[in-house]
């Protein structure tokens, strides 16, 4: 480009004298001007076609890798799919020997003899039967089984089974069972109009951590709760009507009549069709062994001395659990003075909020945990308004919002955080008993 520059300004340097000379030289100037432009074009030119060469070549080169990657992660994840067919195969015939030989097996459990099976030895012979011994899972088959220290024979023919039961259907060898594998489980166990819609329905209500897999203490109580279901479920339909709820929901530990059994069926009716539905009465049994598992007299509701060990567990701070009257004065609706099982899956969720919000476990929740809190749902403030809706909730003027006033502040939380759904989703109920099956 300077080279260009030089040549054109070249043409008009001079004096007038110079300009007025013959115009055979000013032509031959500028025709040598314009034949060296032309030459310094041509050779961009070129430059442009060897780029232009080099660039498809390496491209070439580029889709060869890609190509080759691409069949290379094919190969591999056709032979991780064969290796974990493999390993399935083997752990069915594990477990299949084992319940085939049960006498034999717990012998070989239990290493010192004492008629028992301790942790360390559960946890040792796991993958004798199929599963692995070295994972999270396993830690939680050793505490479900052996919570007491030790299991007896019997307690190990059910272990036993609920293996060969999820090994059975475990295609890919993970010792886990996901939508696909779940579906022809529930239809071998009776839901003959199960869809894969339900499959994952029901794999939702019952995957507690969230893997997005049943394992084994995830599935064995989706069968127990599927064998309870089919004892209320009376005229076989499938779904259970409200004639059943209320015989199921007092075989369940909760006594109530028929204006809460129709309540509580309008709240966990996620479909609306007045009948509930396996996944749905998935849902319903949990809430209903997490509340019963706090009801020590088994009336159907919790007082405040009940209450207290559920506060505890929410891990709410000594100073929001000494506001346990108060507590139940706020989320009593029917001003019975108790809590009910609707009113106290609603306060579940209110105290998780809570806790999501006060992120220093003071019990209350300052201007600057709010906003951080309501950012994270997807509602920016700044800090003026932050304040003005703690203003707002703030009834005591203490200068912090109190737990009693958080269950007005969480009433308008859709509002504050749009329609988009941040609100429900992110604080379900996720401390759940291990068994929810055991009452």
């Amino acid at each position: 480009m300077y080279v260009l520059h030089d040549m054109l300004c070249g043409l008009t340097w001079g004096s007038s004298s110079e300009t007025s000379s013959s115009s055979q030289l000013v032509l031959r100037s500028r025709s040598s001007a314009t034949h060296e432009i032309e030459r310094k074009l041509h050779e961009q030119d070129e430059r442009l076609d060897r780029l232009q060469k080099a660039l498809e070549k390496s491209d070439a080169q580029d889709e060869d890798l890609r190509s080759g990657w691409a069949l290379m992660m094919h190969d591999l994840k056709e032979m991780t799919r064969m290796a974990g067919q493999l390993l399935a195969k083997t752990n069915k015939w594990k477990a299949n020997t084992a319940a085939q030989h049960l006498d034999e097996w717990f012998q070989y459990f239990d290493r010192d003899a004492s008629g028992g099976i301790d942790v360390q030895e559960l946890q040792r012979g796991l993958e004798r039967l199929g599963m692995d011994s070295h994972s999270h899972q396993a830690k939680a088959i050793v505490k479900r089984y052996a919570g007491k220290g030790q299991i007896d024979a019997k307690q190990f023919s059910r272990l036993v089974r609920d293996v060969q039961l999820l090994l059975t259907f475990d295609q890919d060898g993970s010792g886990t069972l996901d939508a696909d594998e779940l579906l022809p489980a529930l239809l071998q166990l009776g839901l003959h109009s199960c869809t894969e819609r339900h499959a994952e329905l029901i794999l939702r209500a019952w995957d507690v951590d969230g893997s997005g897999r049943l394992d084994l203490l995830e599935f064995t109580d989706l069968v127990r709760s599927l064998q309870a279901f089919s004892r209320f479920d009376l005229d076989g339909s499938g779904d259970i009507d409200l004639p059943e709820l209320r015989e199921a929901l007092h075989l369940l530990g909760l006594p109530v009549d028929s204006d809460i059994a129709q309540a509580i069926l309008r709240r966990y009716d996620a479909d609306a069709s007045r009948r509930i539905e396996l996944h749905e009465f998935a849902v319903l049994v949990r809430d209903i062994s997490l509340f019963t598992s706090f009801d020590r007299d088994g009336n159907g509701v919790l007082d405040a001395d009940e209450l207290l060990p559920a506060l505890r567990k929410l891990g709410l701070s000594d100073k929001a659990i000494a506001q346990v009257t108060t507590i139940v004065a706020t989320w009593d609706e029917n001003g019975d003075g108790q809590i009910n099982l609707l009113e106290f899956v609603t306060l579940v969720r209110d105290l998780k909020v809570f806790t999501q919000f006060d992120r220093d476990g003071s019990g209350t929740i300052s201007a600057a945990e709010l906003r951080l809190a309501l950012r994270e749902l997807g509602t920016n403030v700044d800090n003026d308004v932050a304040a003005i809706i703690l203003a707002k909730y703030d009834r005591d003027r203490s200068g912090v919002i109190e737990l009693h006033e958080f269950s007005h502040l969480v009433r308008d939380l859709p509002a504050l955080v749009g329609p988009r759904g941040a609100y429900e989703d992110p604080f379900a109920i996720d401390f759940l008993p291990s068994n929810p099956m055991s009452c």
